[in-house]
C-alpha cells in the first residue's frame, strides 16, 4: 500500500498531489460545517423550529418559517449568551427574561411576571420543561460561534493542510521535527507509514470535528 501510495504521488508530482488532496478535503470539510452548523443552531420554541441567522444590533437573530422572529441578546452585549447572566429573548410584544437570583436560582420572567424558577437542581417537570426550552436557545446561539471560529480558524486552516502536507511528503515533516537535533541522515519506512497515518487523523478531524457537536 506504502509503494502503490508513493507511486501514484510521484506520477502526478507532489505538488500537485498535495495541492488536489488539499482542494478535496476542504471542499469534504467545508460542505460538512455547512450541514452541521445549521443543524446544530436549530431550536424549537413555543411549538415553532429556529435557525441562528445573525448577529446585528448587540443581539442574535433567530428565524422560523412558521413564526416571526425572536432575537436574544445578553446584558453584556456580548454575543456569548449564558444561564449564568442575565439575557433577554425578545418575540412579538413579549419579553423573556433569564437571570441568575441571589439564591443563584435560575429565574424565567415573562413581560415582568416569573413563569419559572429552578431552586438549586430541584423542579418540578412544568418547571424543568420551560427552563430546558430557554436553556436550548441559549445553547443554540453558542453554538453558532462555536461552529464557525472553532472550525474554520482551527481546524480548516491549521489542521487540514498540515495533515495534507504529512500525508504527501513524510520527508518535510521529519525534516521538522529533526532539524534541531540531527544532520543528514534518512527518515526509516515505519516513520513515513506513521506519518502518512497521523496526516490522515489530522484531516479527517479537521473534516468530521463539527460532527461531534450534533452528538
Amino acid at each position: 500500500m506504502e509503494e502503490f501510495i508513493e507511486e501514484k504521488i510521484l506520477e502526478i508530482g507532489r505538488k500537485k498531489a498535495y495541492l488536489i488532496l488539499l482542494v478535496i478535503t476542504l471542499t469534504i470539510g467545508i460542505t460538512v460545517t455547512f450541514y452541521v452548523n445549521k443543524k446544530v443552531n436549530q431550536v424549537s420554541f413555543d411549538g415553532a423550529t429556529y435557525t441562528v441567522n445573525k448577529y446585528e444590533d448587540e443581539r442574535w437573530q433567530l428565524i422560523s418559517d412558521t413564526a416571526e422572529p425572536m432575537y436574544v441578546s445578553s446584558e453584556r452585549n456580548t454575543r456569548k449568551i449564558s444561564t449564568y447572566s442575565e439575557w433577554l429573548i425578545e418575540k412579538g410584544d413579549d419579553v423573556y427574561k433569564i437571570y441568575r437570583g441571589d439564591n443563584f436560582d435560575l429565574t424565567v420572567e415573562l413581560n415582568g411576571e416569573i413563569i419559572g424558577k429552578e431552586k438549586g437542581f430541584t423542579f418540578d417537570d412544568e418547571v424543568s420543561q420551560t427552563l430546558t426550552s430557554y436553556k436550548q436557545v441559549s445553547e443554540v446561539v453558542n453554538n453558532k460561534m462555536v461552529a464557525i471560529w472553532a472550525y474554520f480558524l482551527t481546524l480548516n486552516i491549521f489542521l487540514i493542510p498540515l495533515g495534507c502536507l504529512n500525508f504527501i511528503n513524510p520527508l518535510i515533516s521529519w525534516q521538522m521535527k529533526m532539524m534541531f537535533i540531527t544532520e543528514g541522515g534518512k527518515p526509516t519506512e515505519i516513520f513515513r507509514i506513521m506519518t502518512r497515518f497521523t496526516g490522515m487523523i489530522m484531516i479527517l478531524i479537521g473534516m468530521f470535528y463539527p460532527l461531534k457537536l450534533m452528538s
